[in-house]
């Protein structure tokens, strides 16, 4: 029985994207160590991983914790701020030409709630009413959805997340994180995911669930030197696609030509904007001559 999280026809395409998106994933815990020239072919994410160490060093997932004011009721009924640790253990791929996240896995904690939440996020244009499946795979299992064969979706728990919130980088589903959730996770090979687009086709992705166990149970990445690690790859991506940009223009005269006029279109549009601005502060211009609104009627 051909698996219902796996359609055939999309397994291979599943399995290109696990391989391509792995040479692009953000691991924040690579700030921690020596800083290591990338081997060719590999992204800076990739040859960090083979770096020796910290055990999050090696992994795709990182655990990043911080301090936030959460609302609460005191035991006078009234609402009040505490200062709470909100921790989450989450995985990043990026797209190697953009920089945009392609999906991302977290499990969520805080301090004094009992419940974890497992949020996944994918991009934009999903139909959010049929929400999203996620399915943890053991080894057999994620070796078969890597060479892009047929799985039986009886060897699978296949959780329904719903769709909370969209912003500008895609869309968050959450389920509540149960403990045989997280259990499966420690033990398991891959996470599997599927939503159905706009035009309703099923859209998948995986998220290899290597090292997650230890960073969930470790020690928290220090949040700066994250942020330092995945702003640096984020400039080498631009740089990347930068240089890639030009070699094609460069190749081509016609193309160069367009992407000049674009570039002086967007000047000029530019220029128009700012001289239809007002200026700060001021004053509302006065209305037209002749055009001044009616006087109130009179009861």
């Amino acid at each position: 029985m051909a698996n219902a999280m796996v359609p055939p026809r999309a397994a291979k395409a599943l399995a290109f994207a696990l391989v391509a998106g792995s040479a692009v994933m953000a691991t924040a815990a690579s700030a921690q160590q020596p800083k290591a020239a990338a081997p060719a072919g590999k992204a800076p994410a990739a040859a960090a991983a083979q770096q020796k160490g910290d055990p999050q060093s090696q992994s795709p997932w990182v655990k990043l914790c911080e301090k936030a004011k959460v609302r609460v009721k005191g035991a006078d009924g009234k609402d009040g701020e505490q200062e709470k640790t909100l921790c989450l253990t989450t995985h990043e791929q990026l797209d190697a030409n953009t920089g945009l996240p392609v999906v991302s896995a977290a499990i969520r904690q805080a301090e004094g709630v009992e419940k974890n939440v497992l949020a996944i996020m994918v991009p934009l244009g999903m139909v959010i009413p049929l929400g999203m499946k996620a399915a943890v795979a053991p080894a057999d299992v994620w070796g078969k959805v890597i060479k892009g064969e047929q799985i039986d979706d009886k060897q699978l728990k296949v959780a329904s997340l719903q769709f909370a919130y969209c912003y500008a980088a895609g869309c968050t589903a959450e389920v509540e994180a149960t403990k045989e959730i997280i259990d499966d996770m420690n033990k398991g090979a891959g996470l599997l995911i599927r939503a159905v687009d706009i035009l309703g086709r099923p859209a998948m992705w995986g998220v290899p669930l290597s090292g997650f166990s230890a960073a969930f149970a470790g020690q928290p990445t220090d949040n700066k030197r994250y942020a330092e690690a995945r702003a640096s790859f984020m400039k080498q991506i631009e740089a990347q696609y930068a240089n890639q940009r030009q070699e094609a223009l460069n190749k081509d005269p016609k193309l160069a030509e367009a992407y000049k006029k674009l570039q002086e279109a967007q000047a000029e549009m530019g220029k128009a904007v700012k001289a239809a601005a007002p200026a700060p502060g001021a004053a509302p211009a006065a209305a037209p001559a002749g055009k001044a609104p009616p006087p109130p009627a009179k009861k």
